[in-house]
């Protein structure tokens, strides 16, 4: 008897669904079985099925009935322990059984972590973690496939997922869970970890009508569990409004948009609603259908499968790609360029420059280095401004196994390329070390807070991380967190990215070889933006990461730090070092206060 059974359902996914079957057929636990089931497909699903040859996977096809009609197969044929379930659009992370495996207890029948949410450029849109499973809102929000496994007597005796619903169908056994009262610590084990990979197709017009059928049935059947949760409740007859205006029936719109303002008549978002709707054409205008902007991918990136990693450790990289993001860089590109082409790495390699909308002439500049970097591309990133864009173009144009970063104003020793390639070795994500003399005067390093033998945060932080001026990756485990995160705010998206990583289940390494010397902000004006930027970012990066146990800011600390801003206020007027390290601590802790605002959590 295997210890779980991954029930896949699909319909017409022959396109996807051998990736998702490989991602489970990849994980680091081999204790399952795969249930695919094939829901009267018309393309060439059965074939892809029967590609895959493994003796773990069994097939079940039946008439097409919907989606909950197929995993209701699934579970009746399913002879594991515990019962999961995949998208056939979706992949599992290389590590996820195993750590739903390390959180089995025999007195907790349920199992939960988190997800990453992807785009259909297979960039991150967003991260989803369980939170305590006594947090209803959380609890149905984050019900999603892959991010449960149940004890397969306790799923039989719930009773089938109803077949009537083609969408919300984890949200429904969800609120059935809750009606048990199996919705406490006492019956969950909770991993703070994204071990999912969901990918978010670019716009909801086929989902309408099932997202307004499955609010309804939630209205209905759980009425009762609702009107002791008004916020969900409220959220479910928004539901049923939006999308009836988005279909133009506004009389139906009205009605719910006016029950969802009554649950929670002091919430000003439903209030604004139930306004658009009095009018057809505000609500076509407001509730028009979106979509997420699809982002081709070149084919050297669509081509490859991400759920078939390397063998490693001990692989040294094939090719690396070396992505630097520029702006405005034509004064100090010149000189990375130069440290580039004095690399003693023996391996493959290429650069690729990625021109961030420069006014400056950076293309042109970067492509006379063509002589002395045969293998340098320049790219163009011009949609909008943001190193984690330029990042992830560089990724989508690169053709390495391993992707390191650099930036375009700072230099990189003669064995940065060696050092990287060595720590790949041991990794799945590399840091490397910084010296901060070469580029930099003794008063623009006073009082800097960088890492230059270890990787930054490693003494002081919830997690380390590795700066984004000098890192790699390999390129499988990018693309399998969703690359770099480009809805994050400023800078330190390096320690999302970091973090998101080590969570989910990837090993974060230091290369001390890898070193590259950092330039620091010396301007005052230019250094107090950045540390404004950068303190910014901690709220944000608190609201994501706190149910994975991110701490608060220590009290005492924060009183302790406002006392210094107010007593050395003097410090103005009084010198230009004084000065410095007074906008230092001031800058931070303004941010972290108007970040708790701007995010919505106490991280002052």
């Amino acid at each position: 008897m295997p210890r779980f059974s991954v029930v896949i359902p699909t319909y017409n996914r022959a396109h996807t669904l051998g990736l998702a079957v490989r991602s489970v057929l990849s994980q680091s636990l081999g204790d399952f079985e795969v249930i695919v089931v094939d829901d009267g497909s018309t393309d060439d699903t059965l074939d892809a099925v029967r590609s895959l040859e493994d003796p773990r996977i069994r097939l079940v096809a039946q008439q097409h009935r919907g989606v909950s009609a197929a995993r209701n197969a699934g579970v009746r044929e399913a002879a594991g322990d515990y019962v999961t379930f995949l998208d056939s659009d979706d992949e599992a992370l290389p590590r996820w059984l195993e750590f739903l495996d390390s959180a089995r207890d025999s007195d907790r029948p349920i199992i939960r972590c988190g997800l990453l949410v992807v785009g259909p450029d297979d960039l991150l849109r967003e991260i989803l973690l369980p939170g305590s499973p006594n947090d209803f809102v959380r609890w149905v929000n984050t019900f999603r496939a892959g991010t449960y496994a149940l004890r397969r007597d306790l799923l039989v005796r719930l009773g089938p997922y109803p077949e009537s619903l083609g969408f919300g169908e984890h949200t429904e056994l969800a609120m059935r869970l809750a009606e048990r009262g199996l919705q406490t610590s006492a019956s969950v084990a909770t991993l703070q970890r994204p071990l999912i990979r969901a990918r978010r197709h670019g716009g909801d017009v086929r989902y309408g009508s099932a997202r307004i059928a499955m609010a309804e049935y939630a209205l209905r059947e759980h009425g009762a569990l609702l009107r002791s949760h008004p916020r969900t409740r409220a959220t479910y007859f928004a539901i049923v409004g939006v999308n009836a205006a988005r279909q133009g029936d506004f009389k139906k719109a009205g009605k719910n948009l006016a029950r969802a303002w009554l649950a929670q008549p002091w919430r000003p978002k439903p209030f604004v609603r139930l306004m658009a709707s009095t009018s057809p054409a505000i609500a076509r205008r407001v509730w028009r259908h979106t979509r997420i902007p699809d982002r081709e991918l070149p084919r050297s990136a669509r081509d490859q499968d991400w759920s078939r990693r390397p063998s490693r450790p001990g692989s040294r990289p094939q090719l690396v790609s070396v992505i630097i993001p520029a702006h405005d860089a034509a004064g100090t590109l010149p000189a990375q360029m130069e440290a580039l082409a004095g690399q003693t790495y023996r391996g493959e390699w290429e650069v690729i420059v990625v021109d961030n909308r420069s006014t400056d002439g950076t293309d042109k500049l970067a492509t006379e280095w063509r002589d002395r970097l045969p293998r340098l591309r320049v790219v163009t990133a011009d949609e909008r401004k943001g190193a984690s864009y330029a990042r992830n173009i560089g990724s989508m144009e690169g053709r390495g196994d391993f992707l390191a970063f650099c930036d375009a104003d700072d230099l990189v020793s003669s064995g940065w390329l060696e050092g990287m390639a060595a720590a790949a070795e041991r990794a799945d994500l590399v840091g490397g070390a910084v010296e901060l003399s070469h580029l930099n005067t003794s008063q623009t390093r006073a009082g800097r807070l960088v890492a230059t033998d270890s990787l930054q945060g490693a003494k002081d932080s919830w997690l380390p991380y590795a700066l984004s001026a000098n890192c790699g990756v390999w390129r499988d485990v990018y693309w399998s967190i969703g690359g770099w995160n480009e809805l994050f705010p400023g800078p330190g998206e390096d320690v999302d990215f970091s973090w998101r990583a080590q969570l989910a289940g990837f090993d974060l390494g230091f290369g001390a070889r890898a070193l590259v010397h950092y330039r620091l902000r010396e301007e005052l004006g230019s250094l107090a933006r950045q540390l404004w930027s950068y303190a910014l970012t901690a709220p944000a990066q608190f609201r994501i990461y706190r149910e994975a146990g991110m701490p608060r800011r220590d009290s005492r600390l924060v009183l302790k730090q406002w006392a210094w801003v107010l007593s050395h206020l003097p410090d103005l007027v009084l010198g230009a070092d004084r000065r410095r390290s007074w906008l230092r601590v001031a800058a931070r802790s303004a941010a972290y206060i108007y970040g708790s605002f701007r995010f919505r959590v106490v991280y002052l």
